[in-house]
């Protein structure tokens, strides 16, 4: 997995680049949030893990910023402070970030941090494919909706369908000028019910 790591003190940003290489990820790391930014932007990334306090942008400035664009949602961002308050760390969330690290990082619940995110970006990715699945499912049924209503039209008895309420949902061409010479038809019978408002109960 491509991570986006921002930190602008050194051995930090190494621990956590050495951290997250041996975990399986290839990372991306920069000491500001506006160079980070830049590139999040030609690329997104499906984990950000940013310092809070950087030198011109912070990380809940970039944390901020990743939400407002369209792949933002499906990103995870782990931010690291060594602020330790309630009110702070309420902050972070608050930015729009999924969890926090507090300063100095154990190398050990940094990993389990890690291991938390890498699940939330699994997770958002399973969420994102069943979206597409359902996505694609509905289409197909709007066809196959609009096929069965052209199969309708084309039948030379007059055809009317009902929901379960017994309410008139669509009447073909051939019913439309059969009793009513064609007078409130539409393809989804909205306009048919406005004008007969009755139903089959």
């Amino acid at each position: 997995m491509r991570v986006l790591l921002i930190e602008d003190n050194r051995s930090t940003q190494y621990l956590c680049t050495q951290v997250l290489e041996a975990l399986g990820h290839e990372v991306v790391a920069y000491p500001d949030a506006e160079a980070a930014w830049a590139d999040y932007q030609r690329a997104s990334f499906p984990l950000i893990v940013t310092d809070w306090m950087l030198p011109g942008m912070s990380g809940l400035e970039l944390c901020q910023a990743v939400r407002q664009t369209p792949a933002g949602n499906g990103t995870v961002v782990l931010v690291i402070t060594a602020r330790h308050s309630k009110e702070d760390l309420e902050t972070v969330l608050n930015a729009g970030a999924d969890d926090y690290l507090t300063k100095p990082i154990d190398v050990g619940l940094l990993r389990i941090r890690l291991a938390i995110a890498q699940q939330q970006v699994h997770t958002l990715e399973e969420r994102g494919r069943a979206q597409v699945q359902i996505g694609e499912m509905i289409q197909e049924l709007e066809q196959s909706h609009e096929d069965l209503q052209s199969i309708l039209h084309q039948l030379p008895m007059g055809t009317a369908l009902a929901d379960a309420q017994g309410h008139i949902t669509f009447i073909s061409q051939v019913a439309s000028q059969q009793f009513f010479g064609g007078r409130g038809y539409d393809v989804l019978g909205r306009r048919w019910q406005q004008a007969f408002p009755f139903s089959t109960e």
